[in-house]
């Protein structure tokens, strides 16, 4: 079982309209295979990652995001079971769907937290895991907002 990290600083904008509970937000960062470079052999467990996402709030407290995260290429092995290597060679893609949990400390910061599900693709291997995300969020006016995320893929296997 592999498990990925991602942290992401992330910017986003509100959707200037009637609607200001629907947003949508791009995000920039770095992510990291863990336990990636099983075999001693060329192994490449760190990329640069970009995604999108776009969000629903239908509360103050709870709202729902989907996302389209390009996590980065990589050469990579892991050790799945007793005597199987399970290996990476290529881009790694994950789209997300997860509910949005909101604390509002103020006008201005907001921490948030999401669990939800992930389809993991890399080449012709795809698999669906577990997925959580921790982070936090200031307002700068109606329409945007700056994110610092902290999100984590749990047990890709294929």
């Amino acid at each position: 079982k592999v498990a990925i990290a991602v942290a992401a600083v992330v910017a986003g904008g509100l959707i200037n309209s009637a609607q200001a509970e629907m947003y949508i937000g791009g995000k920039v960062g770095m992510t990291t295979l863990d336990d990636a470079c099983y075999l001693n052999s060329p192994c490449d467990d760190d990329a640069f990652g970009a995604g999108m996402h776009i969000g629903y709030d239908f509360t103050d407290i709870i709202g729902l995001e989907y996302g389209v995260d390009y996590l980065g290429d990589y050469e990579a092995n892991f050790k799945s079971g007793a005597n199987t290597v399970n290996t990476i060679d290529g881009d790694l893609w994950a789209l997300t769907l997860a509910p949005k949990f909101n604390w509002h400390l103020n006008d201005t910061w907001n921490l948030f937290a999401k669990i939800g599900g992930a389809y993991m693709i890399s080449g012709d291997e795809k698999d669906f895991v577990p997925t959580g995300s921790l982070g936090a969020e200031y307002t700068i006016d109606r329409n945007w907002s700056v994110r610092a995320e902290y999100q984590r893929y749990q047990d890709i296997s294929d």
